[in-house]
């Protein structure tokens, strides 16, 4: 597929497995030229090599997006390599048992900090490039018991942050989404064994099979209210920032239950939520 992203920059955070890697090939298929993180080196540079084998460019950061310095550091990398930003996949995993405040602190900064900081810190490219988009690798845990509860409130809190970040930064043509996935069928992941019958209940009543079911749409926004403007386009005089964002907010957010997601419907949601106006 053609997404119209070759030559767009992308920064993908947690890039070395699952959705994130996955992300990351088909994102080279797109074109786009990759800045790739996560805490493994061995298994990041075999997703940097994966891509490069498409002829995309690859930069692979090594780091701990939980220290602010390092997440400082990867942004700055990428930018000193390709000299601009235009997509963030924020795709961060963790889940510990527990109700101890321990626990609460590293989902904390584990899975929600790391993605609100680059966030803030991509932003201020994002707006020199004309535009962006921002995804959020949420859950449907987020939005419904299922998971652990440090996980499933740091990726309700991921989807409430995508909301806001949307409205917030429409203005300047940067859109900002959250995909919650059900179970994925990625190694080392809890819906790797999986099958349908074992899910939660609500996970199977909208279960899709990555390999038989077409490729999910977005629906389209409400006919009511305009979409974002190309980047450099003025906006109406007039316009409220909630008019300017309300497509990208009330859009914001697309629910994915799957357990064999992760090589195509899935990633076919998360692309589509970059392809935009940037």
């Amino acid at each position: 597929m053609d997404l119209g992203l070759a030559g767009k920059v992308a920064i993908i955070a947690g890039a070395s497995r699952g959705i994130g890697r996955a992300t990351a090939l088909i994102l080279a298929d797109e074109g786009c030229r990759l800045a790739l993180v996560a805490r493994g080196e061995e298994a990041l540079l075999e997703t940097a090599k994966e891509v490069e084998k498409k002829g995309a460019e690859a930069l692979a950061v090594t780091c701990d997006l939980t220290v602010a310095a390092d997440a400082e550091r990867l942004v700055h990398s990428a930018t000193e390599r390709f000299s601009r930003i235009d997509i963030l996949a924020n795709s961060l995993h963790f889940s510990a048992a527990g109700d101890e405040d321990d626990v609460w602190r590293q989902s904390f900064d584990f899975l929600f900090l790391p993605a609100a900081r680059l966030t803030r810190l991509v932003v201020p490219h994002m707006r020199n490039a004309g535009g962006g988009s921002i995804v959020h690798l949420s859950s449907i845990f987020g939005r419904e018991a299922g998971g652990r509860p440090g996980y499933n409130a740091m990726k309700a809190a991921l989807i409430s942050h995508a909301k806001s970040m949307a409205l917030e930064f429409a203005p300047n043509n940067i859109r900002v989404n959250s995909v919650a996935p059900g179970s994925i069928a990625a190694p080392g992941g809890r819906g790797s064994k999986k099958t349908p019958k074992a899910c939660p209940a609500s996970s199977r009543r909208t279960f899709r099979s990555a390999v038989s079911a077409p490729p999910k749409k977005l629906p389209p926004s409400s006919p009511s209210l305009p979409r974002p403007a190309p980047p450099g386009s003025p906006v109406p005089a007039g316009s409220s920032t909630a008019a300017r964002a309300a497509a990208t907010s009330d859009r914001s957010h697309v629910i994915l239950s799957t357990a064999r997601a992760e090589n195509l419907l899935a990633l076919k949601i998360l692309l589509a939520a970059c392809h935009s106006r940037i």
